[in-house]
């Protein structure tokens, strides 16, 4: 699927390529669960001495859902925020039948 906006930023971590790989498949999984997910900002940086955050926005008709995380390795932090974020979808879900996942919806 590809979206109309899509943004990964990596910075001061080691090995950026394969960070930026993760980010981008998390974020695919993410996005190929709810269709409604029309953008995202997906950051990892360092922030600290020892710590690493992750911060996802994800832009969603009339929502926006913005998470951080913070975690002494960068991949923890990326699973996190991506934990994170699915579980303000699943609230989000609740409030709003619009925002379900694309599997639920094709099967209804």
């Amino acid at each position: 699927m590809t979206l109309p906006y899509v943004k990964l930023t990596a910075h001061d971590v080691p090995d950026v390529e394969a960070h930026s790989r993760r980010m981008s498949r998390e974020l695919a999984q993410l996005t190929a669960r709810y269709g409604s997910i029309t953008g995202a900002h997906f950051t990892l940086g360092k922030c600290g001495a020892e710590a690493f955050e992750a911060h996802l926005e994800l832009l969603l008709p009339q929502h926006e859902i913005i998470v951080n995380v913070a975690s002494g390795a960068p991949e923890r932090a990326v699973r996190d925020v991506v934990a994170r974020a699915l579980a303000e979808l699943a609230q989000l879900e609740r409030r709003d039948p619009a925002i379900r996942p694309s599997i639920e919806a094709k099967a209804a």
